[in-house]
């Protein structure tokens, strides 16, 4: 419990995450947010990460050379793995939630369905704040573009997988939840929730030297190798 509350405990590196989780929860509670629209935001930010991803691979130029192909070889080959694996995922989640859009009538029409689900009422805002926030993120990787350069181009290209993996579980489980609940604002609200404690993990880890030494000292104990499980969590905090 004292674990979970450090994590949690408001600091300098988490007030935006504060911010943010205290004016969407204000904002769907109050119902000035479409709470299927938030429930959709959510799942179109993963596609929006993996632009980014894409687009932040190519721009790196001193990375190690790499076995596994060359930077743009890898560059495109994450590009097209990143899109199935959200393809699936997206037949999942309109397949759920299409109840709750009339317009949607084929799931496995994906990119009719997001764009469906782009043209929403009040879905442009949601959308412009979540690139802005991406590209804030990104902006701050292209400063600390050194660090990623210490990796190979195969092993930077996993970096967004552990929290948008994450994210679209999370997505779908509140999907169910609407099906068997209809509680929709329920399952917005346990989407911000999730992810938000995810958010405060990862900037724990990042910012805070002992927590890290807990986690490593935890996975270790389960099998894992303490230089590739140093490297990996340096990488996907990051």
């Amino acid at each position: 419990m004292s674990f979970f509350l450090d994590v949690v405990k408001p600091t300098a590196f988490n007030a935006l995450t504060w911010f943010q989780f205290l004016l969407f929860t204000v904002l769907l509670l109050t119902g000035q947010i479409n709470a299927v629209n938030f429930v959709m935001i959510y799942f179109l930010e993963s596609i929006i990460i993996g632009f980014f991803h894409f687009i932040f691979l190519l721009t790196l130029k001193n990375q190690p050379k790499d076995s596994d192909g060359s930077k743009v070889f890898i560059s495109f080959f994450f590009l097209v793995h990143y899109m199935f694996f959200i393809f699936v995922q997206s037949v999942f989640v309109f397949n759920i939630i299409g109840a709750e859009i009339p317009e949607i009538q084929n799931t496995f029409n994906v990119l009719k369905n997001m764009s469906i689900a782009i043209r929403m009422e009040g879905m442009l805002p949601l959308l412009g704040f979540v690139l802005l926030s991406q590209s804030f993120q990104y902006f701050k990787r292209w400063q600390n573009v050194a660090f990623f350069e210490k990796y190979k181009p195969s092993e930077t290209m996993f970096q967004p997988y552990p929290r948008v993996f994450i994210q679209q579980f999370t997505v779908i489980l509140s999907s169910f939840f609407i099906i068997f609940t209809h509680a929709i604002v329920v399952a917005a609200m346990m989407i911000i929730i999730l992810m938000t404690l995810l958010d405060f993990l990862w900037i724990a880890l990042r910012h805070d030297a002992n927590k890290r030494t807990m986690i490593e000292k935890y996975l270790t104990k389960q099998g894992t190798e303490t230089n590739d499980l140093k490297r990996g969590i340096d990488l996907f905090v990051n």
